[in-house]
C-alpha cells in the first residue's frame, strides 16, 4: 500500500509543480499585457499551452493512481475518486501526507484561477481601448475634410460667376 500511496503523492507534488509554473507565467502574461509587449506575451501563452498539456496528463495520472490507492483500500472505485474520501479511508500518516498536498495543491490552483481571471481582464480591457481607437481613426479619416472623406462636387464656373453675380 505504501508504494502505491507513495506514486499517489509523487503524482500530486508533480502536478502541484506545474501548477506553480503556470502561476508563475500567469503572473508573467498579466505584466506582458500591461507592458503591451504581444512577442512575450505569445511566448508565455505558448508555455502555459505546453504546460496546461502536461498538467491534463498529469490529471489522467492523478486519477489512476488515487484509483489504485482506493481499491487497495477498499473503496468503490466505480464513479470518481476524491482525494479527501482516500484520505478520510487511510487516517495516520499517509493520510496526513496526501491531505497536505491537496491542500496546497487547491490553494496554488485557486491563486492561479484568480492570476488567470485578472490577466483576462486586462486583456479585455486593452481589447476594448484597442477597439475605441480604431472607431475614433476610422471616423477621423471619414469625416469631413479627412482624406478617407468623399469629396465634395465642385460647382462649374458658370455656377461661380452666378453666385459672384448675386453678391
Amino acid at each position: 500500500m505504501s508504494a502505491k500511496i507513495d506514486r499517489l503523492a509523487a503524482v500530486l507534488e508533480e502536478e502541484l509543480a506545474l501548477t506553480r509554473r503556470l502561476l508563475d507565467l500567469a503572473k508573467d502574461a498579466r505584466a506582458a499585457a500591461v507592458s503591451a509587449d504581444p512577442t512575450l506575451l505569445a511566448q508565455i501563452v505558448s508555455e502555459q499551452e505546453e504546460n496546461a498539456a502536461k498538467l491534463e496528463a498529469i490529471e489522467v495520472d492523478r486519477a489512476a493512481a488515487a484509483r489504485e490507492v482506493a481499491a487497495e483500500a477498499g473503496m468503490d472505485v466505480s464513479g470518481r475518486i476524491k482525494l479527501a474520501a482516500i484520505v478520510e479511508r487511510l487516517g495516520g500518516e499517509p493520510a496526513a501526507r496526501l491531505r497536505r498536498l491537496g491542500g496546497r495543491l487547491r490553494a496554488v490552483a485557486l491563486d492561479l484561477r484568480e492570476a488567470s481571471t485578472r490577466t483576462r481582464e486586462i486583456l479585455e480591457a486593452s481589447l476594448i481601448h484597442i477597439d475605441g481607437f480604431f472607431n475614433v481613426l476610422s471616423r477621423a479619416q471619414n469625416g469631413p475634410g479627412a482624406y478617407g472623406a468623399p469629396r465634395a462636387r465642385r460647382g462649374s464656373s458658370s455656377e461661380a460667376a452666378l453666385m459672384d453675380r448675386k453678391a
